[in-house]
């Protein structure tokens, strides 16, 4: 997957939403890294992205791989700026680390639509 296919995916998922375009950056940003994230550690060449909304005016994307998983616990101490998870978290409401039914991981993304895009 390239960072145009994921724009693709995001925007074709999230028409319906009128949002500001630095808020679809930062999602962008945060679910690229995500893939990427997935595709290198996982080595899950198309891991599964899904876009959806919830009532609260939350944007939700959930990533799955299907690699080993991992402990978010061990490597807590990943909080340089702009490393990986803490690039994601710097850029979502919230981020979700669980294992996948079948083997792998989920990353779930939250992000809230700002009052004024909602």
């Amino acid at each position: 997957m390239t960072p145009q296919q994921l724009e693709e995916r995001l925007r074709s998922g999230l028409g319906h939403v009128l949002m500001t375009s630095a808020f679809f950056d930062a999602l962008h940003l945060a679910v690229w890294e995500a893939v990427s994230n997935a595709i290198r550690h996982a080595a899950t060449p198309d891991p599964a992205v899904d876009v959806r909304t919830e009532p609260t005016g939350d944007v939700v994307v959930t990533v799955t791989d299907h690699g080993p998983g991992f402990d978010r616990a061990e490597i807590s101490h990943i909080t340089a700026p702009y490393r990986g998870l803490a690039l994601i978290a710097a850029n979502v409401t919230s981020v979700a680390y669980s294992p996948a039914p079948e083997g792998g991981t989920i990353v779930t993304l939250r992000k809230a639509l700002p009052r004024n895009d909602r």
